[in-house]
């Protein structure tokens, strides 16, 4: 074998290695999954139902998410509701997307636990 031959088979198979590796750099943070819709409802009298003090479990204490989800909260109620840092306001509806990774955490009246934990994966 010459050795242009030889160089031009390096040079193909340094090619070859390079590209598979861009390959998967690109599609690894890529997921394949469709992203998913978490909805809740607030019902009406929830608040008279914690005032009187009655445990209310409408929302996990812990929920674990991707980026690409959506969180759907519609407030029933006529008292505005925490879930955590996010607030729905009586008769309204909250409506976030999961954009950044990380932990969203805080206060909760909408479960037992009395916190709530977001937790948003790649």
């Amino acid at each position: 074998m010459t050795r242009g031959r030889l160089a031009g088979r390096v040079a193909a198979s340094v090619l070859l290695v390079v590209g598979v590796a861009l390959l998967i750099v690109v599609f690894a943070g890529r997921s394949d999954r469709d992203p998913v819709t978490y909805r809740y409802v607030i019902p009406a009298g929830t608040g008279d139902r914690i005032a009187a003090g009655e445990q209310v479990e409408i929302v996990p204490s812990r929920l674990v998410v991707h980026v690409g989800d959506r969180l759907l909260l519609r407030n029933r109620d006529d008292v505005q509701h925490h879930m955590g840092p996010l607030v729905v306001d009586p008769n309204g509806l909250l409506s976030m997307s999961f954009s950044d990774e990380g932990t969203i955490e805080g206060v909760c009246t909408l479960n037992q636990a009395g916190s709530a934990r977001i937790i948003v994966r790649p």
